[in-house]
């Protein structure tokens, strides 16, 4: 049972990280956004070019970082159905999908 535990406090900890991550991303994103407005109102180029460029790396440092976090989340839930005795992928399936289903 300590195991089970150990497992969901760092199952909670990466979803927990991932959250705050993506609350980052997103605000960063919106003030990239709002200086790539303000370039093109004023037609300044560079402030242009530069909220392009914060765009295209928040896009692929968000890209890498879910690519992670889902081969993480993946990995943890394995591990929680392995301790917890649930062999079966389709349990997993259900589980994960929120469908409750009665087993005759």
């Amino acid at each position: 049972m300590n195991a089970q535990n150990a497992l969901m406090k760092k199952y909670e900890i990466l979803v927990s990280e991932w959250n705050t991550l993506s609350l980052v991303i997103a605000i960063t994103l919106g003030f990239a956004m709002l200086s790539l407005s303000i370039g093109l109102a004023y037609s300044n180029s560079i402030v242009t070019a530069f909220g392009i460029a914060v765009m295209v790396a928040l896009s692929v440092f968000e890209y890498q970082s879910r690519k992670i976090y889902i081969e993480s989340r993946d990995y943890l839930e394995d591990e929680i159905f392995k301790t917890a005795g649930m062999k079966s992928p389709r349990i997993k399936e259900v589980i994960t999908k929120g469908t409750i289903k009665r087993v005759k």
